[in-house]
């Protein structure tokens, strides 16, 4: 034991005053306190619906995509119009679908089948996806058909350089 009580302490400490502790101080301490905790409740649920509202408009910018979903449904049907009656414009509309249907490319068995139709399907959720990155850095509207077009092309280009159909124009 550190400290002994013996009579010279026991004078000493009959010398301080009493000091009777001051119930007001805590109770102002315990209301600030529950304050405290309201106001920070208050702070965390803010941020919390703050943070909901940011994903929902970060999910709302996925409408290009959902909208190629949709449209992908339709695919075949207008793969199939526009075979019968424009075929240029169809495989301008859907290239991977053209080109992966191309004999040339040397696909075996189940791939060379399920491979063009996979695209097919694809093709509109894909031109979604590049819409949104697109749309991300600011461009306008017409900007973003500008650019899918632009890839359009470029696979329509591709796809008339793979398939050999430029050798007749050279020929004449």
């Amino acid at each position: 034991m550190l400290f002994r009580s013996t009579p010279g302490t026991a004078e000493m400490a009959s010398e301080f005053p009493s000091i009777a502790p001051d119930h007001s101080a805590y109770a102002d301490a315990a209301r600030e306190r529950r304050e405290l905790k309201l106001q920070l409740a208050t702070l965390h649920k803010r941020i919390r619906s703050e943070r909901r509202w940011e994903r929902l408009e970060q999910l709302a910018t996925y409408w290009p995509v959902g909208l190629g979903l949709l449209l992908s449904a339709f695919a075949p049907a207008l793969q199939g119009f526009l075979v019968a009656g424009f075929p240029g414009i169809a495989a301008a509309v859907f290239p991977f679908h053209a080109l992966f249907n191309l004999s040339d490319l040397r696909l075996s068995g189940v791939l060379a089948q399920s491979l063009p139709l996979i695209l097919l399907y694809a093709q509109f959720p894909l031109d979604g996806l590049f819409a949104r990155m697109f749309l991300s850095h600011r461009v306008t509207f017409s900007g973003v058909c500008a650019q899918v077009s632009c890839f359009h092309f470029l696979g329509t280009v591709y796809l008339f350089l793979v398939s050999g159909a430029y050798i007749p124009f050279f020929l004449r």
